[in-house]
């Protein structure tokens, strides 16, 4: 097997595919600043890390990374650690990839495979983390969850939750504040193409509340959460899986079909097979921003795009190394609201500005929300190689508060980590990558007046993370 800390070299045409220079176990970091006394927990932040398997680098086929900061009263310790699964170990071994990715083909013998229910897809384990019962899942795209220790970052192996998840999950769970319960799912690969649907409770069993069928393999990113609704916003973006067979590529594989509508599959959790469908305009998004039951209505937050081509030509020019790439400038804000009664949808521009990776504060998930966070630019003008600021967003007035950083410096998804449950009490925490520095670090601030508080430090870039994680101490 090789070895993980020396992967094999590659021309990166981007910062986001340089990869990571080298795994390291917990260390202590340097601190610039001062942290708040209350502040104490751990932050944990997953994203594609490592380019060594294929010959068409895309930024989501990169092998994953955790990378982990424990605050305590004794100091502030950091690590960094690539997540091993059989397939990604199976494609390091083997002299061509067999397994695909998001634009990495699949070999031909691998699809012959998947005829008779094999897996086709690499468990990059790059997407997300999701902490439950006191254990950590790293999250990727129709596979199984990788079970990680949250104190040492070790990885205990992919699991199906003994035998709850019949074939994977995906990468964005939802907590609903109200009762503490985690939603899930999974999209189905195979013949006959279908979305799971989970609940983990804050104890005992996980166990699947529904399976819905699906025309043919769609990219179901995100997915929303209120008290007493699971919704999911399906896009008119998907092939059949012998398409997929034929492509050989998820993402080249996908067809945009712009005479469909955006479909909307509304399961009321009292009774999660009566399974209610709505039809809007057509249009694409990655991440919610959040949800909530109003009445006989349901109020959904998202990140709107036009359609998948303009998001997908900015992905292909950061992973392509096209010059000037920069995020799509089509995203913004968007508020749909969904008449149970009627089975009408309609939407409501909040925030006419680039933006991603939205969050609001924990005690608000799938409950009425007036505030958000995201990442985002100085000026709301994009720039090259990808968000400079982090977007305060009062999504009432529209108004757009900024922590801007310098010229330098890049940012992804904030985390809200609560004083109290009011919306404007809270730490913001985001990794932040020091280009001129060579080094990153994770970055706190204050919500209310966004005043930075302190940098911890870790002494190399940590490649561009997607998602992650904050958890309390306790």
């Amino acid at each position: 097997m090789p070895n993980p800390s020396s992967p094999r070299p590659v021309t990166a045409p981007h910062p986001a595919l340089q990869g990571l220079e080298r795994e390291h176990d917990f260390v202590p970091l340097r601190v610039e600043g001062r942290l708040p006394q209350d502040l104490r927990g751990s932050f944990y932040r997953n994203g594609p890390a490592r380019f060594d398997i294929g010959t068409r680098p895309h930024w989501f086929d990169g092998t994953g990374a955790i990378t982990a900061v424990h605050i305590t009263s004794g100091g502030v310790r950091g690590a960094v650690r690539i997540t091993h699964t059989p397939s990604v170990d199976h494609d390091l071994a083997a002299p061509t990839p067999h397994y695909g990715g998001f634009r990495q083909p699949f070999s031909r013998a691998r699809g012959v495979a998947a005829l008779f229910d094999a897996d086709l897809i690499r468990n990059l384990a790059n997407i997300n983390l999701l902490p439950w019962q006191d254990r950590l899942y790293a999250l990727f795209e129709t596979t199984l969850p990788v079970e990680i220790d949250p104190h040492t970052l070790a990885n205990r192996g992919e699991t199906d939750l003994a035998g709850v998840i019949p074939r994977g999950w995906n990468a964005h769970p939802h907590r609903v504040a109200a009762t503490g319960t985690i939603y899930q799912f999974g999209l189905r690969v195979g013949p006959k193409v279908a979305l799971d649907v989970f609940e983990l409770p804050r104890s005992g069993r996980a166990r699947l509340l529904s399976s819905i069928a699906l025309p043919g393999v769609m990219e179901v990113h995100d997915f929303f959460a209120t008290e007493h609704h699971l919704i999911f916003v399906l896009p008119p973006l998907w092939c059949s899986s012998l398409a997929l067979l034929a492509k050989r590529s998820f993402v080249e594989a996908l067809q945009w079909r712009a005479h469909e509508p955006t479909t909307i599959l509304i399961v009321p959790l009292a009774a999660p097979e009566r399974v209610m469908r709505m039809e809007t305009a057509p249009f694409f998004f990655w991440h919610g921003v959040n949800a909530y039951d109003d009445g006989e209505r349901v109020v959904l937050d998202l990140v709107r795009y036009t359609d998948f081509a303009t998001t997908k030509r900015a992905l292909d020019a950061v992973s392509d190394g096209v010059a000037g790439a920069a995020a799509s400038r089509d995203s913004r804000i968007e508020r749909l609201s969904l008449n149970l009664a009627q089975g009408r949808v309609q939407a409501e521009t909040l925030l006419d500005e680039a933006c991603e990776f939205p969050q609001v504060h924990p005690a608000r998930c799938g409950a009425r929300h007036t505030r958000a966070w995201c990442a985002g630019y100085v000026g709301g003008t994009a720039v090259e190689g990808g968000f400079n600021a982090l977007l305060g967003v009062d999504l009432e007035r529209g108004a757009v508060a900024r922590i801007e950083l310098d010229d330098d410096r890049r940012t992804g998804e904030p985390t809200v980590v609560p004083r109290s449950g009011c919306e404007d009490d809270a730490y913001i925490l985001a990794l932040v990558a020091d280009y001129q520095a060579a080094a990153s670090y994770v970055g706190v601030w204050d919500s209310a007046s966004r005043e930075p508080l302190a940098k911890l430090w870790f002494d190399q870039i940590i490649p561009p993370p997607l998602h992650g994680c904050w958890v309390a101490a306790g």
